[in-house]
Protein backbone atom coordinates (compact mmCIF):
# COMPACT_ATOMS: atom_id res chain seq x y z
CA UNK A 1 0.00 0.00 0.00
CA UNK A 2 1.13 3.43 -0.99
CA UNK A 3 2.14 6.59 1.60
CA UNK A 4 -0.86 8.10 0.19
CA UNK A 5 -3.18 5.59 2.07
CA UNK A 6 -2.01 7.26 5.12
CA UNK A 7 -3.00 10.69 3.88
CA UNK A 8 -6.26 12.47 4.10
CA UNK A 9 -7.15 13.99 0.11
CA UNK A 10 -9.80 15.79 -1.67
CA UNK A 11 -9.77 16.27 -5.11
CA UNK A 12 -11.67 18.23 -7.29
CA UNK A 13 -12.62 17.61 -10.91
CA UNK A 14 -9.19 19.24 -12.56
CA UNK A 15 -7.33 16.67 -9.89
CA UNK A 16 -8.55 13.75 -12.57
CA UNK A 17 -6.65 11.73 -15.20
CA UNK A 18 -7.36 9.37 -18.01
CA UNK A 19 -7.22 6.30 -17.73
CA UNK A 20 -4.54 4.89 -19.66
CA UNK A 21 -4.47 2.09 -21.85
CA UNK A 22 -7.33 0.88 -24.26
CA UNK A 23 -10.06 3.07 -24.26
CA UNK A 24 -13.38 3.82 -26.24
CA UNK A 25 -13.98 6.90 -28.35
CA UNK A 26 -17.17 8.63 -26.70
CA UNK A 27 -16.36 6.89 -23.00
CA UNK A 28 -13.98 9.69 -21.33
CA UNK A 29 -13.23 7.20 -18.12
CA UNK A 30 -11.64 9.79 -15.03
CA UNK A 31 -9.49 7.94 -12.01
CA UNK A 32 -9.64 9.95 -8.62
CA UNK A 33 -8.06 7.37 -6.38
CA UNK A 34 -5.89 3.94 -7.39
CA UNK A 35 -3.49 1.66 -5.77
CA UNK A 36 -2.92 -1.53 -5.26
CA UNK A 37 -6.13 -3.60 -5.54
CA UNK A 38 -8.85 -0.52 -6.00
CA UNK A 39 -9.25 2.01 -8.35
CA UNK A 40 -12.11 4.69 -8.62
CA UNK A 41 -13.51 7.10 -10.44
CA UNK A 42 -16.09 8.19 -12.99
CA UNK A 43 -16.75 7.59 -16.84
CA UNK A 44 -18.68 10.03 -18.75
CA UNK A 45 -20.39 8.40 -21.97
CA UNK A 46 -21.84 10.18 -24.66
CA UNK A 47 -25.05 9.95 -26.26
CA UNK A 48 -25.16 7.05 -28.77
CA UNK A 49 -21.88 5.64 -28.12
CA UNK A 50 -21.05 1.93 -27.43
CA UNK A 51 -17.82 0.48 -26.11
CA UNK A 52 -15.93 -2.55 -27.78
CA UNK A 53 -16.59 -6.08 -25.94
CA UNK A 54 -14.06 -5.92 -22.82
CA UNK A 55 -13.62 -7.56 -19.42
CA UNK A 56 -12.00 -6.50 -16.41
CA UNK A 57 -9.43 -9.12 -15.27
CA UNK A 58 -9.54 -10.79 -11.82
CA UNK A 59 -11.31 -7.03 -10.41
CA UNK A 60 -14.97 -6.72 -8.96
CA UNK A 61 -16.60 -3.20 -10.74
CA UNK A 62 -19.55 -1.88 -8.62
CA UNK A 63 -20.94 1.42 -9.65
CA UNK A 64 -23.48 3.84 -9.15
CA UNK A 65 -25.53 5.78 -12.56
CA UNK A 66 -25.71 9.42 -11.49
CA UNK A 67 -26.90 11.08 -14.74
CA UNK A 68 -28.98 9.42 -18.02
CA UNK A 69 -29.01 5.29 -18.40
CA UNK A 70 -25.78 3.21 -18.56
CA UNK A 71 -26.81 0.64 -21.35
CA UNK A 72 -24.99 -3.06 -20.23
CA UNK A 73 -24.97 -5.63 -22.98
CA UNK A 74 -23.62 -9.51 -21.51
CA UNK A 75 -24.20 -13.09 -21.35
CA UNK A 76 -23.66 -16.08 -24.01
CA UNK A 77 -23.34 -13.69 -27.43
CA UNK A 78 -23.81 -10.91 -25.79
CA UNK A 79 -27.91 -11.17 -25.91
CA UNK A 80 -28.59 -10.14 -23.06
CA UNK A 81 -28.87 -6.77 -22.34
CA UNK A 82 -30.56 -3.96 -19.26
CA UNK A 83 -30.40 -0.69 -18.92
CA UNK A 84 -29.00 0.55 -14.95
CA UNK A 85 -30.95 4.28 -14.23
CA UNK A 86 -29.69 6.76 -12.85
CA UNK A 87 -29.94 6.22 -8.42
CA UNK A 88 -29.30 2.74 -9.33
CA UNK A 89 -26.34 0.53 -8.22
CA UNK A 90 -24.78 -2.36 -10.06
CA UNK A 91 -22.20 -5.12 -9.67
CA UNK A 92 -19.91 -6.91 -11.83
CA UNK A 93 -17.83 -10.14 -11.32
CA UNK A 94 -14.60 -10.68 -12.65
CA UNK A 95 -14.20 -11.97 -16.11
CA UNK A 96 -17.50 -11.02 -17.21
CA UNK A 97 -17.22 -10.35 -20.88
CA UNK A 98 -19.37 -6.96 -21.85
CA UNK A 99 -19.96 -3.96 -23.70
CA UNK A 100 -21.25 -0.32 -22.40
CA UNK A 101 -23.42 2.42 -23.59
CA UNK A 102 -25.42 5.60 -23.60
CA UNK A 103 -28.45 4.71 -25.85
CA UNK A 104 -30.43 8.00 -24.52
CA UNK A 105 -30.65 11.54 -25.41
CA UNK A 106 -28.56 12.98 -22.78
CA UNK A 107 -25.15 12.06 -21.25
CA UNK A 108 -24.46 9.28 -18.64
CA UNK A 109 -22.30 9.94 -16.03
CA UNK A 110 -21.30 6.84 -13.86
CA UNK A 111 -18.85 6.35 -10.51
CA UNK A 112 -16.89 3.19 -10.46
CA UNK A 113 -15.16 1.39 -7.97
CA UNK A 114 -12.84 -1.87 -9.57
CA UNK A 115 -11.48 -3.93 -6.72
CA UNK A 116 -8.87 -6.77 -7.13
CA UNK A 117 -6.14 -7.11 -9.21
CA UNK A 118 -4.84 -6.75 -12.84
CA UNK A 119 -5.50 -5.00 -16.03
CA UNK A 120 -8.74 -3.03 -15.65
CA UNK A 121 -10.24 -3.09 -19.22
CA UNK A 122 -9.12 -6.37 -21.52
CA UNK A 123 -10.49 -5.94 -24.85
CA UNK A 124 -11.72 -9.15 -25.73
CA UNK A 125 -13.79 -9.88 -29.24
CA UNK A 126 -16.68 -10.97 -27.96
CA UNK A 127 -18.48 -13.04 -25.81
CA UNK A 128 -19.14 -16.53 -26.65
CA UNK A 129 -22.32 -17.78 -27.75
CA UNK A 130 -22.53 -20.71 -24.87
Amino acid sequence: MSDEMNEFRILSKEDLHDLSGPGTPGVARRIAFEDDGYWFGHAEIATETMSGWHHHDENVTVGYVLKGAFHLEYGPGGRDSTDVRASDYFLMPPWAMHREGNAGDEPCIVLFTRIGHGPLVVPVDGPPSE
